[in-house]
This record gives C-alpha cells, sequence and structure tokens, in this order.
C-alpha cells in the first residue's frame, strides 16, 4: 500500500483498515477499481464499504482534482511540517459536536461485557458512519460517546451545517439500527447531542502513544457539553451560533434560554427537528439578508435576451461562471424578478455538496417539491401528488409515470412491471424526465436553473447532457451556475453562451454598501476599509458589513452612522470563516508556507519569502506554484524577482488568522530580522514595514524607533496625513515601554516632531494641539531652560493666541521672552 492510499483511508477517518489494506496490496492505481465484494473480502463493514465506494467514485469522477491533489500530496510529503513531533496548534472557528448514548449504564447491569460490547461498537461504527459521510473529524472516544470536529483538520464551506446533518443523521441510524437490546430487556438505548459553535485552539497532540489525542482549547467544546447533558434523548440541541450559521436548512425550535455553569450570560439553545430540502441553497442562507442588486447591467441584458429567444421557441442554455460569493445564483434570481409579471413555468435543480454521489439527487428534490410533497405524507399520499402532477403536466403514459415513481421511491404496485435491465432503465428515466421537461415547455414557456453544478452527480450530468442536447426545439432557456474549477462539457454548443461574472466595480461595491445601511452614511474610514477588505465580492461585503453593523462598534444616528471607539481591524465574520478556509486547508501540510507569506502582507515578494521559510528553493517554487494555480494567489515577474499577492484580503486574513499568538510573534521577529539583515535598501525607503513587524512580534523598542523613522521621512515631504499616523503609532507604543528618564525623552522628541503635521491636518486652534503641547511643556519640565522647553511653550502659546484666550497667550509669551 503506497502513502497516498493511507492518507486517503487517514482523511476518512477509516484508519483501522490500513492493515488490511496493506495486507491485499491497494496501491493508489488499484483503488479506483474496488467494488463492494473486495472490500467484503477485505473485512469493511457494511456502512465503511458504502463510504469507501463513494469516496472512490468521487476520485474516479474528478479526474482533474485527483491530478491536483495528487500534486498538493506530493508537495506535502516534500515540504514536511516544521513543527517536530508535536502538530501545530491553529486558532480555528470550529464546531463541536458532544454525541452520549442513554442508558449504557444501566445496561452494564444487566447485560454480559461481551454483549455491551457489541452494542456499543455498532454504536459508535453507526456514528462514525454518519460523521464520516459529513466530513466530521472524530476527535476522541468517551466510552460510550464521541466527541467531533466540524472544521478541523480540514474545513468547509457549510461546517456547522455538516454537524447539524450528521447529529440527525445518527439521531436516524439509533432509531432504525438493531444496536437496542432484545425486547426482554426494560431500557432502550437512545442518543443526544449538543453541537456548538466558536472560536477555539486547536491540534496540538498531546499525551503519548495510544493516549494520543488532539487537544482543543476554549469555550465552545464546554459549551457543546453543556448542551448535550440539557438534551433529553433522542434529540439534537444547538446554540445560537450554529443556528444561525445554518441559516434555514433546518426546522428549529426555540429551546430555552439557560444560564449555565461556567457561563457570565444566558445562552439561547435550539432544538432540530429535522432538515428542510429547499430549492435553492441561496434562499435558505441569504434571504432576508440581502442589499440591493446593483450592477450587473450587461449580464442581465444578456439572459434577458436569450429567454426572448427561448420564448420564440429556440431553447437557450447559459453557463454562468464564477467564484464563491460573486453573485451567481442572485443575477438567476433578479432574472425572475424581472418576469413576475410573465406567465411561464420554474423549474430549479439544487446540487448539493453531500450528495455528489447520490444519483438525480437534485431531480427527486425537485420533483417533490412540484408534487408539494412532505415528511407527514405517507407513501399511498406522496403517490396521490405524483399522479396529480403527471396529470396536470399531460403525461398519461404508464410506464412513464412508473418510472417517476420509482425514481422517488413510490408504491408502483398498481403499474407495470419493466422487465428490463438497471442500464436500460436508466436511459428510460432519463428520457422520461427529459419528456417531463419538453412537456412543461409546451404548455408555458420555462426558466430552468441548475444551481451549483460543480456538485452535480454523474447521473445528473447525463440528464443535464442529454437536455442540452435537445433544448433548442423547446421553450427553455437554461441557466447553470458553476464554481470556476468546474469544467462544463457543453461550452462549444452554439446554443450555449458562457459568462463569467467578475467583481463589482468601485462605485457599485459603494452603492450596495449604502443599500446594507439603508442610506445611512457610515463613517469615511469604516467605507474604506469594507470596500477595501471584500475586493467587490457582493457576498464579502454583505457579510462584513452586517457583522459590523451588529457588532455594536457603531451608534445610529438621523442620517449616519459614527463610531464609538477608533477603529480597529474588521474580522472576518462567522459566516465567511469556513468557505476561505476550506481553499487553504485543501493544500496540507504546505499551508505553513502562505502562512508565513500571510503574514508578510497582502502581497510579499520571493526574495524575502525565501529568506523567511526554512525550506529548500526547490521546494518553495512547488509550492508556490500550486498556490498559484489553486487560486490562493497573483503571480507578477518571474523568480527570483517575482511578486506575489493574495487573491483577497479576506483570503490572506484567514491564513494568518490560523496562527496562535506565539508562533504570530516568533514568525513576525524573523521577517523583521530578514527584512533589516538583507534589505536595507527596503528598509530604508520603507521603515513602517520593519516597525509594523516589529510591533507585531511584540518588541516595543525598536517598533518606535522605526515608526519614528518613517514619521520624519513624511514629515520632511510634507506628506502630513501619513506622517501624523506613524506619530500616533510610536506614542500609543511607547506607553508599552518602562517608565523613566529616556522614556520621557523620546516622547517630548515625538511630540515636539508631531506639532507639525499636527498642525496642517488639524489646525492651530484644535484640541489635539493643545494636548500634545501641554504633555510636551510638563515632559520638558525635567530640561528647564532647553530649546525643547522653549518650543513646547511656544506651541501651546500658539493655541491659546488663536484661540482667542489672550490672558493665557500673554503669560506664555512673558515666559518665552523670558
Amino acid at each position: 500500500m503506497d502513502d497516498r492510499v493511507s492518507a486517503w483511508l487517514e482523511s476518512l477517518g477509516l484508519d483501522r483498515y490500513r492493515q488490511a489494506f496493506q495486507q491485499h496490496a491497494i496501491t493508489w492505481d488499484v483503488l479506483p477499481e474496488l467494488n463492494d465484494d473486495d472490500l467484503l473480502s477485505m473485512g469493511v463493514l457494511l456502512g465503511h464499504r458504502k463510504q469507501l465506494l463513494r469516496a472512490i467514485a468521487h476520485l474516479s469522477q474528478s479526474g482533474k482534482d485527483d491530478h491536483a491533489g495528487s500534486q498538493v500530496t506530493a508537495a506535502s510529503k516534500e515540504i514536511p511540517p516544521s513543527s517536530s513531533g508535536r502538530a501545530q496548534a491553529e486558532r480555528r472557528q470550529l464546531t463541536v459536536m458532544f454525541c452520549d448514548l442513554v442508558g449504557s449504564t444501566a445496561l452494564a447491569r444487566r447485560l454480559d461485557p461481551e454483549d455491551l460490547q457489541d452494542m456499543i461498537r455498532g454504536f459508535l461504527d453507526a456514528c462514525s458512519q454518519a460523521i464520516g459521510r459529513f466530513n466530521g473529524y472524530i476527535a476522541k472516544y468517551m466510552g460510550d460517546g464521541l466527541l467531533v470536529y466540524f472544521g478541523y483538520p480540514q474545513a468547509h464551506e457549510h461546517d456547522a451545517e455538516r454537524a447539524v446533518h450528521a447529529g440527525l443523521a445518527i439521531l436516524e441510524l439509533v432509531r432504525t439500527r438493531p444496536t437496542a437490546p432484545p425486547p426482554s430487556q426494560e431500557s432502550e438505548v437512545a442518543v443526544r447531542i449538543g453541537i456548538a459553535t466558536g472560536h477555539v485552539i486547536v491540534g496540538e497532540t498531546i499525551g503519548h502513544e495510544t493516549a494520543k489525542e488532539r487537544s482543543v482549547f476554549g469555550e465552545t467544546p464546554n459549551l457543546a457539553a453543556r448542551l448535550q447533558a440539557l438534551a433529553a434523548p433522542g434529540q439534537l440541541i444547538i446554540d445560537s451560533v450554529t443556528k444561525r450559521l445554518v441559516g434555514s436548512e433546518f426546522e428549529c425550535m426555540d429551546h430555552g434560554t439557560f444560564a449555565l455553569k461556567g457561563f457570565d450570560t444566558p445562552v439561547q439553545l435550539w432544538r432540530v427537528l429535522g432538515s428542510r430540502t429547499s430549492m435553492s441553497r441561496f434562499e435558505s442562507y441569504r434571504s432576508g439578508r440581502l442589499g440591493s442588486f446593483v450592477g450587473r447591467e450587461h449580464e442581465t441584458a444578456l439572459l434577458l435576451g436569450r429567454w426572448g429567444e427561448a420564448i420564440g421557441g429556440e431553447g437557450q442554455v447559459v453557463l454562468l461562471c464564477g467564484e464563491a460569493g460573486i453573485g451567481k445564483s442572485r443575477i438567476a434570481s433578479s432574472l425572475r424578478d424581472r418576469l413576475i409579471d410573465e406567465r411561464y413555468h420554474m423549474i430549479q435543480f439544487q446540487c448539493s455538496p453531500y450528495h455528489t454521489n447520490t444519483a438525480l439527487y437534485p431531480v427527486i428534490n425537485c420533483l417533490r417539491q412540484a408534487a408539494g410533497m412532505t415528511g407527514e405524507d405517507t407513501p399511498a399520499m406522496q403517490r396521490q401528488k405524483l399522479d396529480k402532477l403527471a396529470l396536470d403536466n399531460g403525461i398519461d403514459d404508464p410506464a412513464t409515470v412508473f418510472l417517476l415513481a420509482d425514481l422517488l421511491a413510490l408504491p408502483t404496485d398498481a403499474q407495470p412491471r419493466l422487465n428490463v435491465s438497471s442500464e436500460k432503465r436508466k436511459q428510460m428515466t432519463l428520457d422520461a424526465l427529459v419528456q417531463y421537461l419538453h412537456r412543461s415547455a409546451n404548455r408555458f414557456p420555462t426558466l430552468f436553473i441548475v444551481e451549483d453544478a460543480h456538485w452535480v452527480d454523474p447521473t445528473t450530468m447525463d440528464l443535464l447532457t442529454r437536455i442540452i442536447d435537445r433544448i433548442q426545439s423547446m421553450r427553455v432557456l437554461l441557466i447553470i451556475t458553476f464554481r470556476p474549477d468546474f469544467k462544463p462539457v457543453w461550452a462549444d454548443y452554439s446554443h450555449v453562451t458562457f459568462l463569467t461574472l467578475s467583481r463589482l466595480p468601485r462605485r457599485h461595491s459603494a452603492e450596495l454598501l449604502a443599500s446594507m445601511t439603508g442610506g445611512k452614511a457610515l463613517p469615511p474610514e469604516v467605507e474604506r476599509a469594507i470596500i477595501a477588505k471584500t475586493d467587490g465580492v457582493p457576498l464579502y461585503l454583505e457579510e462584513l458589513t452586517q457583522s459590523l453593523l451588529q457588532s455594536g462598534m457603531l451608534a445610529e444616528e438621523n442620517n449616519s452612522f459614527i463610531l464609538r471607539a477608533p477603529l480597529k481591524e474588521l474580522s472576518i465574520p462567522d459566516s465567511l470563516q469556513g468557505l476561505l478556509m476550506e481553499r487553504i486547508d485543501r493544500l496540507g501540510s504546505i499551508k505553513e508556507i502562505i502562512q508565513v507569506g500571510s503574514a508578510i502582507g497582502r502581497e510579499f515578494c520571493y526574495e524575502l519569502l525565501q529568506g523567511v521559510v526554512d525550506v529548500t528553493e526547490s521546494q518553495l517554487k512547488l509550492a508556490l506554484q500550486l498556490f498559484v494555480e489553486s487560486g490562493i494567489i497573483f503571480q507578477e515577474g518571474e523568480i527570483p524577482a517575482a511578486k506575489f499577492q493574495f487573491k483577497h484580503t479576506l483570503l490572506q486574513e484567514a491564513a494568518y488568522g490560523t496562527l496562535p499568538k506565539k508562533s504570530r510573534r516568533a514568525l513576525h521577529t524573523r521577517i523583521a530580522k530578514t527584512l533589516a539583515g538583507k534589505f536595507a535598501e527596503r528598509v530604508q525607503m520603507e521603515p513602517e514595514l520593519l516597525a509594523y513587524h516589529y510591533e507585531q512580534a511584540g518588541l516595543a523598542g525598536p517598533a518606535v524607533d522605526y515608526w519614528h523613522r518613517a514619521a520624519r521621512r513624511d514629515a520632511e515631504r510634507s506628506a502630513n496625513i501619513e506622517a501624523l499616523h506613524h506619530f500616533n503609532s510610536a506614542l500609543d507604543l511607547l506607553k508599552s515601554l518602562p517608565q523613566g528618564q529616556e522614556r520621557n525623552a523620546l516622547e517630548l522628541e515625538l511630540l515636539l516632531a508631531r506639532g507639525v503635521p499636527l498642525l496642517s491636518v488639524k489646525g492651530y486652534a484644535s484640541d489635539e494641539m493643545e494636548h500634545n503641547y501641554r504633555r510636551a511643556k510638563d515632559l520638558s519640565e525635567e530640561r528647564s531652560g532647553s530649546m525643547h522647553q522653549f518650543l513646547a511653550i511656544r506651541g501651546l502659546w500658539v493655541f491659546h493666541l488663536v484661540r482667542g484666550h489672550v490672558a493665557d497667550a500673554r503669560d506664555l509669551a512673558e515666559t518665552l521672552l523670558a
């Protein structure tokens, strides 16, 4: 067995089969050929066989991703983690699940230990199956319970949602599988689950040998444990952060507000009753939280034009490509708004990240919703609704209705049996679905939207190809949305238009921002920060703005917002953490290099990065090539003179945000020393760069010195706003140095030099001028009769004179004259 198979098993949480794969000489090349019988002969449990077969199918389906993944794997092997023997701890947003079997203690008193062991093992295997399906990581087995992480070691776009899906799957598995004791026993086995989301430090390996585990520190695990203890048997309880992150994907009931031990404020809890099948993930997550639809005039006009052609009987296809959050679903929704006065039929497929190998999953959900089926319906009621749907769409062929019923797993006893092979039945089902669309378009023009095709299953992909082959004769506009890593096979058709959405220009970003604030003006520095940080991606802008408005940093007035305190760094909203971190975690251990780059800044040059990282030149070049190919960074110029830039500011901040404070300080120290030792010319030109890294390293003395240098340079150039910023940075940092004559002398020098740009920016009579020179005058009294004292008094004299405080100005003038 090669290392890739071993790493693959570990990523699935199925290390237990490593020895079996080794004994059967399973290599990466052999892996796609494995079938259920092979896995059975290797002793793989039923649930795990299904999980492995799904994963094998996914590997076979995405050849391009395999190639990229093998490159990352190779690079990760070539560039091992820098930590020796102990895994690197990281700061993370984590969704934590505590899962506990109820009633096992009472059973232990009555069951034979071996019977109890079998029952507990069955329960844990069932849980492992559900958790693995949704990419959870089992951090610890605790007797008859589990501690599970979602968001580590691999982040995913919707980790909170994955955790809740896994929790519901566990509840269902425990209800339906025979893990309970025989009927003669009194107790019934059940499970209770608590889920909470928050920021933690996770990943450091503690313990030795068989007692090793990945630690997690923070209040989130404690909260999840408290929620699990509050849950009744068969219940899943989540906190309010998790509830907010999952949107309306689940049916939840307010479980009350509780004062929990160890928590200062009461915590609102929610009980999850079940999942909802939504027509659109966009509607589930974004409805009610949107700004106005701005820009996209060209794209909207193109869609309306293609709709006009479709109405005229010439079916059209638009492939709508764009990165996550760029507005693909929004522009499709906007088209629907434009057609509100027209009579048309709407069909929508929503592909799912959890069902990439579930045949026709979006089709089944679409049909169920079109027929109005619910979870409370009996099979007979669902069959009646399907018959009505077929009748309404003019489908009177019994064989077609039978195929649709069979697809939806509904009773088919009253319909003719089809004595055909499974492959032939599949082809007939696909033809029936195409015919369903054709009949719909005959009745009304049809808008057909397929969302998130990058998650499409292979059989739905076949169906879409059939539809696109025949769509020109239908009154249908088919819009397929997807991300750039999906490569559609239909782009060369004459009736297919490929449309890529770009980022919003600055004016449209400002317009969207204004719609989020209800037209009320934000402080200029806040607006600049939001627009710069979100880089024209509408989702980023909306989430960051909403997070800021809810943070309490702003006070609302009649026509504007004002800052309650000086603006600090805008943190990444919880709702974007998984989306950003998923891309970084795909890099494996080589992400440590991108973390170094993130500490340098949004932009970094090859030579500085090379001077800081502890890898060979060939390793560094390979890693940077992969970063560029994955879309994490852009490259300008050729190595060694190359410069690199993170694609988004938020991507840089997500990578940097994983570093613990101790690691950050050490990294900034290395960067500062490398700059000072190897880039003297750059330091002379940009002393503020070294000042920043020394400050982040916790080295206040050198940082003050370089902020002072930067301030003097800008003051000499009459760049007064920049000079004032650097002086303020130096003065703020100076407070952390030990008190004494040396610090006072330096503060006095900074205050006197700060007076010139302060005068230019704030004016003679500003309060800042008085505070600056009054503090300087107090400090100068230690050096009576010096030029420093004269300059301090003179600055204060000018303030009082211009302000009109004539008596105070005269007293100070007499002191100066003396």
